[in-house]
């Protein structure tokens, strides 16, 4: 498993970071793990394809990590006119908060993801679930509870891969870090 860190910045991107967002490749799986507003801009910097994309996992619904979910949408659409089925992954709302996002920040524009084979999945807590190509694990998280935080564990192939989410310390750390071969955490407060 390859991963690529697209951005590892804060909300207000101190520094010049990017919002939030990994990069993953085993064979011909590719992933997004957060998908924060800058990430089409950081996939294009580094050439990734965004129709080659097949899967993207949110951890919660803030800006910086699901916020880029409108344009990379449209890319698929008006740059790749995107055919190949794109599944997105996240905590409960997901489907009516990707929508809602989606035509604020585009009006009109539902209609183009309606278009597109698109699937919205919710996990589950404590319970692995297995997809096509790889299998997903969560646990909530400690940060603002509105966006519904949560860490995720994805094992594809014979690797495991670990993002805490947007957190503060919390014993749910403790389990998404066991077995993982990568195990990155995001501190937003000790």
């Amino acid at each position: 498993m390859k991963m690529t860190v697209l951005g590892c910045g804060d909300a207000f991107g101190s520094e010049g970071r990017f919002n939030t967002s990994f990069y993953l490749e085993e064979g011909h799986h590719k992933m997004l793990i957060d998908c924060g507003a800058s990430t089409l801009i950081r996939l294009k910097q580094l050439q990734i394809p965004v129709d080659q994309i097949d899967t993207i996992v949110i951890t919660h619904f803030h800006g910086d990590h699901y916020g880029g979910l409108p344009f990379l949408m449209l890319s698929n659409w008006i740059e790749y006119q995107r055919t190949s089925p794109l599944t997105i992954i996240g905590p409960e709302g997901l489907e009516e908060k990707a929508r809602n996002l989606q035509e604020a920040l585009y009006p009109d524009t539902i209609n183009v993801i309606d278009s597109m084979d698109v699937r919205y999945l919710e996990y589950q807590d404590f319970n692995w679930t297995d997809y096509e190509d790889f299998s997903l694990y969560t646990r909530k998280v400690t940060h603002a509870p509105p966006s519904n935080p949560h860490g995720v564990k994805i094992k594809i192939g014979e690797k495991v891969f670990a993002f805490s989410g947007d957190t503060e310390w919390n014993d749910s750390l403790i389990d998404l870090a066991d077995g993982s071969d990568a195990f990155v955490v995001e501190c937003n407060n000790y």
